[in-house]
C-alpha cells in the first residue's frame, strides 16, 4: 500500500496498480539494465563484480570458461534494491577468457572477462 486509496502489487514482470473501486491495470517495467561491471579486467586472482538492481530480487551470478563449462557459482540470494558487488576468487583459474551470468528474477546479463597470470 501506498497509502489509504493505492496498492501495489507485481509478480510475473509486472507491476499491478489498483485504487479504491478500481481495476488493475498492468505497468510494464520498460528497462532492465544491470549495468554489469567486471574489474579488474585481466585479472590474475580477485574479480569484483557491481551491478545496479531496478528492484529487489534473488540473485546468482554463474561463471562459464570458453568451452560453456561451468566453473564456479555464486548466489548471494534476495538483494535489495540498487548498486550491489560480489567478489570471486579466481587465482585457481587458468589463464583465459571467462564469462559472467548475472540473472535476477527473469533477466539476464553476460560479461566477460579474463584471467592473465605473470
Amino acid at each position: 500500500m501506498i497509502n489509504d486509496s493505492i496498492a501495489l502489487v507485481s509478480g510475473g514482470g509486472n507491476i499491478f496498480r489498483t485504487i479504491v473501486g478500481g481495476n488493475f491495470s498492468s505497468v510494464a517495467i520498460q528497462n532492465y539494465d544491470f549495468q554489469l561491471q567486471i574489474y579488474p579486467n585481466p585479472a590474475s586472482n580477485i574479480i569484483t563484480m557491481q551491478y545496479q538492481l531496478p528492484i529487489g530480487e534473488a540473485v546468482s551470478l554463474i561463471i562459464y570458461d570458453i568451452q560453456g563449462n561451468i566453473v564456479a557459482s555464486i548466489n548471494p540470494g534476495i538483494q535489495n534494491i540498487g548498486n550491489q558487488q560480489a567478489t570471486f576468487d579466481a587465482s585457481g583459474l587458468p589463464n583465459g577468457a571467462y564469462y559472467i551470468l548475472l540473472s535476477a528474477g527473469g533477466n539476464q546479463q553476460t560479461g566477460s572477462f579474463t584471467i592473465r597470470k605473470t
